[in-house]
């Protein structure tokens, strides 16, 4: 069987995946045994490599193109992770991700809506150590000044560090809330015992969170016992990383 392509970013030696949104489609492609290769786009590359590919931009955000993308084997480009996830839920449909559920998207929407708000001011300005090169470096600095309106450093200062984490806390209480109600069981995931898209989306951004400062990390999943469970349980389909 052919392989899938895999569009990740590359991280700082050794290289291995470290953004939230493309650890969503690994843990999908490894939970589902699914053959494919990695091919690491720097942040520049990804623009001119999707155009060639036939993949039309974003519409309405704040870049054109983003990863994650997959070429498939019949030469299908695809972008963005819940339109991949749907995809790969048609190609591969065991074992299943359980997006007719609706969770998926519900933990998708609240993560995105109410969540990153709160840790894109904390962890933003700490990721910059975990690019490839000081070129992918100034341009995610520059790229984050002109979405945020400010300097990275400003933008810790007004909104992130101690402070900020400290403000997140109801948030972060109630994004673990929400992971919880949903549970048929008393298994480590979403919905218990079942392994859902769901949990790829909340188990990507703690691994992001990890990677990034482990400090936050900890102290996030101290918040409740089920958030570290939940890691654990996810972290079969984390092992490969790097290919």
């Amino acid at each position: 069987m052919a392989e899938l392509v895999f569009y990740d970013l590359p991280s700082s030696k050794p290289c291995a995946t470290w953004s939230l949104n493309t650890w969503k489609i690994r843990m999908i492609l490894n939970y589902k045994a699914i053959p494919y290769k990695t091919e690491w786009l720097e942040a520049l590359d990804i623009e001119p490599k999707f155009k060639k590919l036939g993949i039309k931009p974003h519409v309405g955000y704040w870049k054109n193109y983003t990863v994650p993308a997959v070429l498939l084997p019949d030469g299908t480009a695809i972008m963005d992770s819940m339109p991949i996830a749907e995809k790969l839920e048609t190609l591969y449909p065991e074992p299943s991700l359980h997006l007719d559920t609706g969770v998926p998207q519900k933990i998708q929407e609240v993560a995105v809506d109410t969540l990153a708000p709160w840790l894109l001011p904390i962890f933003i300005p700490l990721t910059p150590h975990l690019l490839s090169s000081n070129t992918s470096r100034e341009h995610f600095e520059q790229e984050r000044a002109r979405i945020f309106g400010m300097s990275m450093q400003d933008f810790a200062k007004e909104k992130g560090g101690e402070a900020g984490w400290e403000a997140a806390q109801p948030v972060l209480k109630k994004f673990a809330e929400e992971l919880n109600r949903h549970k048929v069981d008393e298994g480590p995931f979403v919905l218990g015992s079942e392994v859902s898209y769901a949990d790829f989306i909340a188990a990507g951004m703690f691994e992001w969170m990890r990677k990034i400062d482990a400090k936050y990390y900890g102290m996030f999943m101290e918040i409740d016992s089920s958030l570290k469970r939940l890691h654990e349980a996810c972290k079969p389909w984390m092992e490969r990383d790097d290919h």
